[in-house]
């Protein structure tokens, strides 16, 4: 199981990450001023077979009994940026939940302007802390603790 939660981290910081790069690019066609909507249409498109790559690989690294092979080699071949991506993985799933608790309930709230936007930059506030925390964690254990050859430790 150890494994296999692993596995699940690292599919979602290459989630996450590469999500995040498709949504800045789209965002930066979307703000230009020349008519780019075949583009951005094409960042949409991307972005869904992404997410649904993503739910793919999610739910099989949970059924599959030793997890997945690719995922595994990537793991054994590269140990320092796997540990990095376990890392912003595991700080995406916290967001992602945290982001639940309270966007849900608040959702159903009336909140005027101000206190809506206070919340979102609560919100992001939190998610760069956790961000910077988990990577220097991931820092500290790459570089400074060089017994590591891998992300078991």
């Amino acid at each position: 199981m150890k494994n296999r939660t692993k596995m699940i981290c690292i599919i979602g910081g290459f989630y996450f990450i590469v999500g995040y790069i498709i949504d800045l690019l789209r965002s930066f066609f979307q703000d230009m001023q020349v008519s780019n909507e075949m583009i951005v249409s094409c960042f949409d498109c991307l972005s869904a077979v992404f997410i649904f790559s993503f739910i793919i690989l999610f739910f099989a690294c949970f059924f599959k009994q030793r997890g997945i092979l690719f995922i595994q080699k990537f793991m054994d071949r590269y140990p320092k940026v796997s540990l990095y991506m376990y890392y912003i993985g595991f700080v995406g799933y916290v967001m992602f939940v945290i982001d639940i608790l309270i966007l849900i309930p608040t959702e159903f709230m009336i909140f005027g302007e101000t206190e809506q936007k206070y919340i979102g930059w609560s919100l992001a506030a939190i998610n760069i802390t956790g961000t910077i925390i988990a990577l220097s964690i991931a820092s500290i254990k790459v570089f400074f603790r060089h017994g590591n050859k891998s992300i078991s430790n």
